[in-house]
Order: structure tokens, then C-alpha cells, then sequence
């Protein structure tokens, strides 16, 4: 807790040290509006927890995992709109 009681004090140092009124405006409207809360990246909703006893097969049903083919693959790739030339794209690296 000596922690939070430390951030406290310094921000109440910053901001005594201000003295421009738009400036003290805007970390007053900033305080009393309530946060929001930011979502969750799309990846921590996969993550679950760490099981045990788990078959391969049990772990893919789970995931509704639907193998494709390379050729699959390549026909969804190729409607993709590429901005720049494969060309391009090596020559950065």
C-alpha cells in the first residue's frame, strides 16, 4: 500500500506545479469521468486453462479444428489483395 500512498503524493506534487488552467480543466474532466474499460485482445479469448489428461483428438475437437489443404490454403490467398508485389515485400528485408 506504500506504493499507491507514494504515486498519490507525486501526482499531487505534478499537479500543484501546474499553472495553466486549460491544462488543470482536462485532468479535472479526466478524473471525474469514469474509465472505460478497454476489451480484451481477440487472442486472450483463447486462452484457457491448462488441463490435464487431455487426448490430442479431445484437444482438437475442442477447438473445432477443421484441417485444409495446401491447395485450400492457396486459393484463400490468392483473392487477397495484395497492396504491394512479393517483390516489393522481399526487397524490404
Amino acid at each position: 500500500m506504500q506504493k499507491a500512498n507514494q504515486i498519490q503524493l507525486e501526482i499531487i506534487d505534478m499537479i500543484k506545479s501546474i499553472s495553466d488552467l486549460d491544462r488543470l480543466l482536462d485532468i479535472h474532466s479526466s478524473l471525474q469521468t469514469k474509465p472505460q474499460k478497454l476489451p480484451s485482445p481477440a487472442f486472450e479469448e483463447a486462452i484457457t486453462e491448462i488441463r490435464s489428461g487431455v487426448t490430442f483428438e479431445q484437444e482438437l475437437s475442442n477447438q473445432k479444428y477443421v484441417p485444409i489443404t495446401y491447395d485450400q490454403f492457396g486459393a484463400i490467398a490468392e483473392k487477397i489483395q495484395w497492396e504491394q508485389s512479393l517483390d516489393d515485400l522481399l526487397a524490404v528485408l
